[in-house]
Formats: structure tokens, sequence, C-alpha cells
């Protein structure tokens, strides 16, 4: 299998995302996912998401890992997010073993200003990471559907999109 390193350098949408005017907690939700027309949806998935998921107590950072087949579950790790800038780097590296990911502070190649690291690595990797080639996809939703409640428009720039097949 191919083992990719992906990055991207971003100006996200102010340093809060924004709340929806219901429910008060993340109308839109950016996101980057490596995933592909392989399975079933929910497998065969990684995904870097910022959302509150509809709890404004949830911390803003989301790293997932979806499993090879249905019956297992996702694994998710949360983190608190918050920006120093306008500027942000997130990172996967992905291998037949596990997956990497990292957010920093800023646009950089090194490992400088780290928001949060996280490395997933099962012991039965082959059943919980996919050991097939994934596109990348970069979303940005409303939250069920919610608009922000500024009214405004939402906008993520990606400044830089890196692919490394190995």
């Amino acid at each position: 299998m191919v083992c990719p390193s992906v990055s991207w350098e971003a100006v996200p949408p102010g340093k809060v995302i924004n709340p929806s005017p219901l429910t008060r907690v993340p109308s839109y939700i950016p996101m980057i996912t490596l995933t592909g027309d392989i399975g079933p949806d929910r497998t065969h998935e990684s995904d870097i998401v910022f959302a509150r998921w509809g709890d404004a107590k949830n911390p803003k950072g989301n790293y997932t890992v979806w499993p090879i087949v249905k019956p297992l579950k996702q694994v998710s790790r949360f983190f608190p997010f918050t920006l120093t800038g306008d500027q942000t780097t997130h990172r996967f590296i992905w291998d037949c073993d596990g997956v990497s990911f990292q957010s920093s502070q800023g646009h950089r190649d090194d490992d400088r200003q780290e928001i949060n690291a996280q490395v997933y690595s099962p012991r039965e990797a082959s059943r919980y990471v996919s050991q097939k080639a994934m596109p990348v996809h970069i979303n940005l939703w409303l939250f069920q559907g919610l608009p922000p409640k500024t009214g405004r428009e939402v906008e993520v720039i990606i400044h830089d999109f890196k692919f490394t097949p190995e």
C-alpha cells in the first residue's frame, strides 16, 4: 500500500467558530477527509474536523478513524482548539499500521507551535485502518443545516495543499 502524507495550510473563518442561531454552537464544520468509494459510508475514512457537534461544552478539534467494516466502531480523539493567529496547518500521515494527525499554529513544514497531535495505531490495524488508497475531500458544511448566527458568509481559504505519496 502507498503510505501517503497529506498536509494543508488554511486561513480559518476567524478565531471563533460561528454559533448557529438556535443551538448557539458551531453551525459550520471545516473538515478534511481521506475517504473513498471502497466501502459503505462511515468505513475506510480518516477525518480532521473542527466542530462541537451540537454541544458547546465539547472541544472543537476532532481526529477520527473509521474502521474497515461497519460492526467495528470509529475511534475519535477530541482536543481543545484555540488559535493565536489566523493561520493553521493540519496533517495526516497514514500507513498500514495507523494514522498520525497533527494541527499547528501558522503555516509551516515543521512541528513547532503544535496545537495537538495524536497517533492512532490499533492492534489489528488491517481491520481498523484502510489498506486501500483513498482520495482527499475538503468540506465546509452546516451542522444540522443551520446558518451561521451572524448571518454572514463563511469562508476557509486553503493556502497550500501537499500530497506526498510515500
